[in-house]
């Protein structure tokens, strides 16, 4: 761990880190083998509910995580990409919301989809 710097808390402080690690040790010179004679395992952690919090995390942590290891070719392409989809699945949610009647689920959901566009612009 101490030879390729442990967890890259820094840039991901909430998700991703554990996968950052994992493409860390593949680009080293570490042989990596598997076996299904140990189990690690871990209690608790800084896992979130599914809201619109944990969905805002996951795109900021796989942007993050995409853009440290040059996996996106074309940033600006790939965020109107990214916002063209969640602009669709707002459309979705806003026919949704005429139909069900757990509104204040499809609402939050909205409103996370709406903060969403506005990260993913900001996003370098």
């Amino acid at each position: 761990m101490e030879g390729i710097d442990y967890f890259d808390a820094k840039t991901f402080p909430q998700v991703e880190a554990d996968v950052e690690l994992a493409l860390r040790i593949h680009q080293s010179k570490w042989k990596v083998t598997v076996t299904n004679q140990i189990v690690v395992s871990h209690q608790g952690g800084n896992s979130y509910k599914i809201n619109s919090k944990r969905v805002r995390l996951y795109h900021d942590g796989k942007w993050n995580l995409f853009r440290k290891h040059k996996k996106i070719n074309s940033p600006d392409l790939t965020k109107f990409l990214l916002r063209t989809r969640i602009y669709l699945e707002i459309c979705v949610l806003r026919y949704m919301k005429l139909f069900y009647n757990s509104e204040s689920q499809i609402i939050d959901k909205l409103n996370g989809r709406k903060q969403l566009l506005k990260d993913v612009q900001s996003y370098m």
